[in-house]
């Protein structure tokens, strides 16, 4: 991926950033520990679809057709299927990592649909 030390300082302070990011859903495998290989949860492959990201020393589509992948320490399934545009919720690690900054890991409770997530953080604001 391209960029990512710029974004290193929103990243580590607000995962809001992924909210420029149209994301699709490609594919859903099993998540193991390296090392030990015991089961850990499920690992969800995305692509970045457009970018719309801008800011300092990050230039807008910086990252189209980039891919991640979003971890998630259980098996629950998510109500979103392989070539569905999707949104992270519930970001429990968001980290820029590599020699170069140039890759992401992510853990996280869940993807939903992009109508899903605005709902939600609806709910959410009239909460606060």
């Amino acid at each position: 991926m391209k960029n990512l030390f710029a974004l290193r300082p929103s990243v580590e302070f607000s995962p809001s950033v992924l909210d420029d990011w149209q994301l699709k859903l490609l594919s859903i495998s099993d998540w193991a520990d390296y090392q030990t290989e015991k089961h850990l949860g499920k690992k969800y492959e995305l692509v970045i679809m457009e970018d719309n990201h801008e800011g300092e020393g990050y230039e807008k589509g910086s990252n189209n057709y980039e891919k991640f992948y979003v971890k998630m320490p259980h098996d629950k399934q998510m109500p979103v299927d392989v070539g569905d545009i999707v949104k992270i919720v519930g970001i429990k690690k968001l980290k820029i990592y590599g020699k170069w900054s140039d890759g992401l890991t992510c853990e996280a409770q869940g993807l939903v649909s992009p109508e899903e997530y605005d709902r939600l953080k609806a709910q959410q604001k009239q909460q606060h």
